[in-house]
């Protein structure tokens, strides 16, 4: 597993995210990614695998950076999310919350149990608090 941190852009799966959003041409193409994203995981319907949650949780950081930039520190990370330009509705943010919530979820959550067995499920929350406290409509 390609992980280097516990925040939700420290993995491969955020990366291939941020990739795949700049192979994107419009604004509503890259928010339609964003939102598919989160779908997956949260429409699953069954176990939640770790690269469906990291991806899912990228896109949430992705809405939350765009709802506030200083959510994140990274500046390089900012600056390209920033300049996807995304304005997302109250939906797509309502959706990136319910996003971070799932990610704490014990039922069905690979992602979860995995940090739990490690003891690094309250440093998972950390790192994620400030983009899910962003994500207020």
């Amino acid at each position: 597993m390609g992980t280097w941190g516990h925040g939700p852009l420290q993995n491969d799966e955020a990366s291939e995210l941020l990739d795949a959003l700049v192979d994107e041409s419009t604004v509503e193409e890259i928010l339609d990614v964003v939102i598919e994203s989160m779908r997956e995981a949260l429409d699953s319907g069954g176990f939640v695998e770790i690269p469906v949650m990291n991806k899912a949780l990228a896109a949430a950081a992705v809405v939350a950076v765009s709802v506030r930039g200083d959510v994140i520190d990274d500046g390089d990370e900012r600056d390209q999310i920033e300049g996807f330009a995304l304005d997302p509705d109250d939906a797509a943010i309502r959706l990136a919350a319910a996003t971070i919530d799932r990610a704490f979820d014990a039922s069905d959550n690979e992602w979860f149990d995995v940090r739990d067995e490690a003891g690094t499920l309250e440093v998972a929350r950390a790192e994620l608090a400030p983009f899910r406290d962003t994500l207020v409509v």
